[in-house]
């Protein structure tokens, strides 16, 4: 199974609806170009960049200008009450179908327009039909995400614009290998995996490159970041001495702090008062941004949350898709 909605890792997922459902012919009317909430055009408010589809693994750039995340046209929330996927969500120009809902995910690229509304996700030019999702771009637009393998289940990849993805052999192992993290300079990663010698399930592991610019054998972060739960989705700072990740059964964003040639690790952080997950932030860390779910709703948007002298504010703001759909 290469699909990792947050249901799956951790009791949650993300899909939503938000907007009026699109029909094929409202759909057929959409406009890949961006607009602004007043615009004549506009049949309704800007939407949430989900769908009814299935949308998740958010990661924004530390600029604050670039969002990444999967997406796949099925919702997975009827399959925790017994049901199957149902393909309810639109095809976004540009995806690679597969017939198994599972592994029918994308990664979708979006840009923050100069209203704040975010633009329409664009499909990414090494996708397949293998599925991939939970995406992060480097300052050199080097772009690291997870595929499924068949025989080898999630592995890690990179691709740079315009050449096809290469397997990170490096960090990949015989289990599953997901959610990358990379520093801007492309010499240390982050990852989570399910691979013997760790403390539970899944644990979040480390490596770097050597002077010959290969990764050195992974080594696992330890206890002060990995329990017997699964610890999932790390983000790391731009220096790589804080770690914030998820793990099963913790309120809010665990995390842990480099200090004194150690990791120590501190009170999770709680941004909202529902589940959150897959944090990133921008380069000051005085935004955050993540996922929020709603299993009563069976709902969850893409949010960001601000710090200031006093402290993180509520996780108010949504991302907004402001691509339009044109009036009759």
């Amino acid at each position: 199974m290469m699909l990792r909605p947050l249901l799956v890792v951790a009791i949650l997922a993300v899909s939503a609806a938000a907007c009026l459902p699109q029909t094929t012919q409202t759909r057929a009317q959409s406009s890949q170009t961006p607009c602004t909430a007043n615009d004549p055009r506009v049949l309704c408010d800007p939407r949430a960049l989900q769908t009814l589809g299935w949308a998740d693994s958010p990661y924004v750039t530390p600029d604050g200008n670039t969002l990444l995340m999967m997406y796949t046209p099925w919702n997975f929330w009827p399959t925790f009450t017994g049901g199957s996927p149902a393909k309810l969500g639109p095809d976004r120009p540009g995806h690679k179908s597969n017939a198994n809902p599972w592994n029918d995910s994308n990664v979708y690229q979006s840009k923050r327009q100069q209203d704040g509304t975010w633009s329409s996700p664009v499909n990414l030019w090494f996708n397949d039909a293998n599925g991939q999702c939970c995406a992060m771009v480097t300052s050199t637009g080097k772009v690291y995400f997870t595929k499924n393998i068949a025989g080898l289940g999630n592995q890690i990849f990179s691709a740079v614009p315009g050449s096809p993805a290469v397997s990170e052999d490096g960090v990949n192992s015989a289990a599953n290998d997901n959610n990358p993290w990379v520093s801007a300079d492309d010499k240390m990663i982050f990852f989570e995996s399910d691979r013997p010698g760790g403390f539970g399930g899944t644990d979040i592991w480390f490596s770097y490159r050597d002077a010959s610019g290969n990764w050195v054998t992974p080594v696992n972060m330890g206890p002060a970041v990995n329990t017997a739960a699964n610890e999932t989705q790390p983000w790391a700072s731009g220096d790589g001495t804080a770690l914030f990740f998820n793990r099963e059964g913790v309120a809010g964003f665990p995390w842990a702090l480099w200090t004194g040639g150690q990791w120590v690790q501190q009170s999770p952080l709680a941004l909202d008062a529902r589940y959150s997950a897959e944090i990133s932030f921008n380069a000051t860390m005085s935004s955050a941004y993540f996922a929020i779910s709603d299993t009563t709703a069976q709902s969850i948007l893409f949010v960001q949350s601000n710090r200031s002298a006093t402290g993180w504010g509520p996780a108010a703001t949504t991302l907004r898709d402001c691509s339009c759909i044109r009036k009759q």
